[in-house]
């Protein structure tokens, strides 16, 4: 058959049909089709077979294969966030981004060092909304919306100091560490914190603002070695805002800039609500407290503005307690009202009363009128004055400026050229001496 279809194709006849071949072809691509169906049929059982014979290890394939695609995506993106942060992205200078942390080879073991922005803020953002506001509402309404999560926000930010042991020599393992931290040029005022054999982290409060620290990472191995190693950070400038337990509104009065240039130390002195819970009995400071106010702040006086007799000497028979009775706003300018101011900055002018702690009941209007006395004469500018006496609403609801506003006014009239040479004329009106003015400058500013 094959050979007279040869035949026919090779010798056709034209013009002349041939219906037992179509037939044939016909019935031949029908029987081709069906041999195909049964083949694909044939063929799709046996693979039905075969899964269902081996669906166990197919399943398990199948997770298997899943795992493996989970942890080569999971490697790609570790691998692409340790890119950037290696520096992949550049900042616009032609230079890197800094790694986010380096590690630190300490032969025979590696440290990753914490990592942290270029300037650590140690204040929130109710800080940031009273310092820039425009006065047109008092500081309590402008706080409204924060105080819906919490009521107290005098409350400063911790520096959080993180590290890693990456590696260790076979067979050690670490029995303890430390991390020692002082401002830069400062090691005398080293504070050091005991983290044993495995806590790697380390929430610093209290910092001083604008301030350069370093910091020391020990890491002390079974092998009875030791590893140092180190580095800086740098606090943004802001005001110094400090939890001290039990008690309210502290801040310290330094770190603003006058308006020529020059900045007031930290350091000398904390201002704040009473101690002994005296007229406010949950005013009241704790032995944590204390204790912080002794070692790590230093308070030698505790400068009181209240009445004699008012409370006790919350901080020990070793820290100087005086009573000052003085008033607040435009109580100063009587002749009753300049005998405490007289008899405040005559302390103020003594470099051996520093540190000290400077309160009335809830530190606000008579703290807040010495405060702002004595940053005035150091040549604090009119709004910052404001803006330091209006921090006070982080504790408290009803803190209002116009009262402090009013000061100023008066003060004005002593026909100065500006505010600091009319507070330093009202100051010598109430019979503070030139040289215990210039004693006061020498001591604060730089």
């Amino acid at each position: 058959m094959d050979r007279d279809k040869e035949q026919e194709i090779e010798v056709p006849v034209a013009g002349i049909d041939h219906p037992h071949d179509h037939q044939h072809h016909h019935h031949h691509g029908h029987h081709h089709h069906r041999s195909r169906q049964k083949k694909k049929r044939r063929s799709r059982n046996k693979i039905l077979a075969f899964v269902m014979e081996h669906k166990m290890q197919l399943a398990g394939v199948a997770v298997a294969l899943g795992i493996l695609i989970f942890l080569v995506v999971l490697i790609f993106q570790e691998t692409a966030a340790n890119r950037k942060a290696m520096g992949a992205l550049a900042d616009g200078t032609g230079q890197t981004t800094p790694p986010l942390r380096q590690e630190v080879e300490l032969t025979p073991l590696t440290v990753r060092l914490p990592w942290l922005p270029e300037e650590v803020e140690l204040t929130g953002a109710p800080v940031r909304t009273l310092l820039e506001h425009d006065g047109s509402v008092t500081a309590g309404k402008l706080l409204e919306s924060y105080r819906k999560e919490n009521d107290r926000l005098d409350v400063g930010l911790p520096v959080e100091l993180s590290f890693d042991v990456v590696s260790l020599p076979l067979g050690e393992r670490v029995v303890d560490s430390r991390v020692d931290v002082w401002p830069e040029g400062e090691p005398d005022g080293k504070q050091s914190f005991g983290l044993g054999a495995n806590r790697r982290s380390l929430s610093l409060t209290g910092l001083r603002t604008g301030a350069t620290y370093r910091y020391e990472i020990t890491v002390i191995l079974s092998g009875d070695t030791e590893h140092t190693v180190g580095g800086t950070f740098r606090t943004a400038a802001s005001p110094r805002i400090l939890s001290v337990g039990g008690i309210r509104d502290v801040r310290d009065l330094g770190g603003w800039t006058t308006v020529s240039g020059k900045t007031l130390r930290q350091g000398l002195l904390y201002r704040g609500s009473e101690l002994d819970g005296a007229v406010e009995d949950h005013l009241k400071i704790t032995d944590t407290g204390r204790q912080e106010m002794l070692s790590r702040f230093g308070i030698r006086a505790d400068l009181d503005l209240r009445d004699t007799g008012t409370g006790t000497n919350a901080l020990g028979a070793n820290v100087r307690h005086i009573y000052f009775g003085m008033p607040a706003f435009g109580g100063i300018f009587s002749e009753e009202g300049k005998a405490p101011v007289r008899q405040l900055f005559g302390t103020l002018a003594d470099p051996d009363a520093y540190p000290v702690y400077l309160h009335d009941t809830y530190g606000v209007d008579r703290t807040g009128t010495a405060c702002y006395l004595l940053q005035a004469l150091l040549g604090v500018g009119e709004e910052d004055l404001i803006r330091e006496y209006e921090l006070s609403a982080l504790a408290y609801e009803t803190v209002d400026r116009t009262d402090l506003e009013d000061l100023t006014g008066v003060l004005m009239a002593y026909g100065g050229a500006d505010l600091m040479e009319n507070v330093e004329l009202y100051l010598q009106s109430a019979g503070v001496t030139q040289d215990q003015i210039e004693a006061i400058r020498q001591i604060w500013l730089y």
